[in-house]
């Protein structure tokens, strides 16, 4: 997916970017996801000055493993997407406008190639430990149970290792 600096700068209108994008490749390292679909991109680009603004939305569906209870559930991840680009350097006077906090990207030809602009996005939106839900409780770690699915009865007591010596002496103490 291209943007045309040139032909964007040419219209006044906002210059339409429409597409799909096969993402799988680029998640094949990532073993919690099992599969996406292609990635869905609706952007538009907009001359601003020296500058070509593109925003709009990027959107796809994961299947993900949960981190706690390990099952499989799908995902909708939707995505704001805003980059800004430059063909030629720009004066400093534009460069105020643009701000501090925001960056430029500079393009030696009349098209800058999207792709690795939208892959970074969905890489840095993509959860870092994907749940199923925010109140998963996970796996039993004594019996292997899913406890989002039912009581265990499994007792898991939690002892400092600092104190273990003391609880030791206290049952030999209850067995007296």
């Amino acid at each position: 997916m291209h943007v045309n600096l040139r032909e964007v700068g040419a219209r006044p209108e906002p210059v339409e970017l429409q597409g799909q994008i096969d993402i799988s490749s680029m998640l094949k390292e990532r073993r919690d996801i099992i599969g996406t679909d292609p990635l869905q991109a609706d952007l538009r680009a907009v001359q601003s000055g020296e500058l070509v603004d593109v925003t709009g939305r990027l959107c796809t569906e994961a299947e993900f493993v949960c981190a706690r209870c390990l099952t499989r559930f799908r995902r909708k991840i939707e995505i704001p997407f805003h980059e800004v680009f430059a063909q030629t350097p720009i004066s400093s006077e534009t460069e105020d406008d643009a701000g501090d906090e925001e960056e430029i990207h500079y393009v030696s030809g009349p098209k800058a190639d999207l792709i690795p602009y939208l892959e970074e996005h969905v890489l840095l939106h993509l959860p870092y430990v994907p749940l199923c839900d925010e109140d998963c409780r996970g796996l039993c770690p004594q019996c292997g149970s899913n406890r989002n699915e039912e009581e265990c009865g499994c007792v898991i007591e939690h002892i400092d290792p600092r104190l273990a010596g003391l609880k030791q002496f206290f049952n030999q103490e209850n067995e007296k």
